[in-house]
Formats: C-alpha cells, sequence, structure tokens
C-alpha cells in the first residue's frame, strides 16, 4: 500500500471513498511503515584489548549485527567502559562502527588510567542517514591512540531502524 498526497478539499461532499482513502489507507501506511522498523541488539557483555592504532573488530562473532533497513534512518546504541591504560599525557580509546565497509567514529575515550576498570563511561546514540533499503552489516571496531592499550567493555549494542518522514 502507497502513501496517497492528502486532499485539499474545497465544498464538494466528503464520501466514504474519501475517507478511506485519505485517512484509513494512510495510517494503515504509517502503521506498516512503523511494524516494518527493524533492529537487533546485543546485550552479553563483551571485553576487547588493542594496541592497534587502525581500527580492529572489538569482537567479529557478537558485535557483528546484520539488519535489513526499509530506506530510513538508522540509531545506534553503545554502552559500556573505554580507556588506554598508558599513564602518561592524554591517550584515546576509540570505539567507531562499520557499517558496509565502512568506518564512522562514535566515542573517544579520554581516559589514561593504568587500572584495569577505572575508565570511561560510554554510552551513547548516534543516528546515521542515507542507507538505502536493504540488508545492512554494522560491527563495532576499536583502536588505541599511538601507544598503549586500550580496554574495552561493550555492555549493549543496539542497531535500531528510525521510520522517518513519508517520502
Amino acid at each position: 500500500m502507497a502513501w496517497t498526497t492528502a486532499k485539499t478539499w474545497s465544498s464538494e461532499p466528503l464520501t466514504s471513498n474519501d475517507l478511506n482513502t485519505y485517512v484509513r489507507d494512510n495510517q494503515n501506511y504509517l502503521k506498516d511503515r512503523l511494524d516494518g522498523a527493524n533492529a537487533k541488539q546485543y546485550t552479553t557483555q563483551v571485553t576487547a584489548d588493542t594496541t592497534s592504532n587502525t581500527f580492529v573488530d572489538m569482537d567479529a562473532t557478537n558485535l557483528n549485527l546484520t539488519i535489513t533497513t526499509n530506506s530510513a534512518d538508522v540509531a545506534i546504541t553503545i554502552i559500556g567502559n573505554a580507556y588506554n591504560s598508558t599513564n602518561s599525557n592524554v591517550r584515546w580509546a576509540e570505539v567507531a562502527v562499520d557499517i558496509d565497509g565502512t568506518d564512522y567514529l562514535l566515542v573517544v575515550s579520554s581516559g589514561s588510567h593504568a587500572t584495569i576498570g577505572a575508565g570511561d563511561c560510554i554510552s551513547s546514540t548516534f543516528i546515521i542517514s542515507g542507507l538505502s533499503a536493504g540488508d545492512h552489516t554494522f560491527k563495532l571496531r576499536m583502536r588505541a591512540e599511538n601507544s598503549g592499550t586500550a580496554h574495552f567493555t561493550i555492555d549493549r549494542f543496539d542497531i535500531r531502524e528510525i521510520m522517518g518522514a513519508v517520502a
């Protein structure tokens, strides 16, 4: 069912066909879009470390989610902890999401801690726009700035299609 552009009313009589077309059918179209929105979520804790200063997969099995979109925006939520164990100056631990082979930087943790578990809490939601309809793969990736070891604990990785305005 397609969206029908709203009618500009004048003084003609309202018919049941008009109500069905412009009210019932358009409401059904909007509800079908909401019902068709897709989401995937991973909520079991994953820990990972890296010394790489280029992005590498955190966990290619668990933090690798595929959804089929209906040509809409996607919200990406991550919750966890990140830090770089080099205890000198500021060293970063960075999180990115790879969408179909392209990295998008999500979070930079400026925490530089020598003690495991003393890092920065990360809790962020990002909107990615312009994805085409179809299957898309989302992978969490990580890197450490220049030196040291970046430590990550991810408690939640959520991909959710956001149904926008009618096109």
